[in-house]
């Protein structure tokens, strides 16, 4: 459970060489603003804020008190969202959530700058990517479940061209092509 800081301290203190995190754990609940429920916040906001800041906190001090980290550098990869970047319908919670992703990126990219550590920072903010996790109720939490809303979030999900089409970004690759990437410092293009 990546929302649970003790939790995730005590199982990277297991693991005998830690160079990198990938932070890909993440949720979505459509709704629009006025019927997100502080339930669905709160579960949002756990897992995609908190849960994405107490994992990297505890990878980084544990990448940072290896003795060997200056000869072999780190990397923390976070995934955030083209929805990082933008606003979208029945998506403010999540969009919020993945803006603060990219902003715990660039913070710790700065300040692991600052102190001249060979732990990197990254992030990823790709466009939708239809996958079965979209339709699948395996690992939908039951509050979901039992208040209605658990209809495969397929049919509630909008093509990135749609999306795109409402904002200032380019619109997104081509079926088959890369995703957009983000690098720290940069503007965000295609990989």
């Amino acid at each position: 459970d990546v929302t649970n800081g003790q939790g995730v301290r005590d199982q990277l203190a297991r693991i005998p060489r830690l160079d990198v995190l990938v932070n890909n754990a993440g949720i979505n609940i459509p709704e629009s603003f006025v019927d997100v429920t502080e339930a669905h916040l709160d579960r949002i906001l756990g897992l995609n804020v908190r849960a994405a800041f107490l994992v990297s906190q505890a990878a980084v001090r544990r990448m940072l008190d290896e003795p060997q980290r200056k000869a072999r550098g780190g990397v923390v990869i976070h995934m955030s969202s083209q929805m990082g970047h933008v606003g979208a319908v029945n998506r403010t919670a999540y969009c919020m959530s993945k803006h603060a992703v990219v902003t715990i990126s660039e913070c710790l990219h700065h300040d692991l700058t600052e102190a001249g550590a060979r732990v990197k920072a990254s992030v990823l903010c790709p466009a939708y990517v239809p996958t079965a996790i979209s339709e699948s109720e395996r690992n939908r939490p039951a509050l979901l479940r039992e208040d209605g809303t658990s209809t495969l979030m397929s049919q509630q999900f909008r093509s990135g061209f749609e999306v795109a089409a409402e904002c200032s970004i380019p619109p997104p690759p081509p079926p088959g092509a890369l995703p957009y990437t983000h690098a720290i410092g940069t503007e965000p293009q295609r990989a």
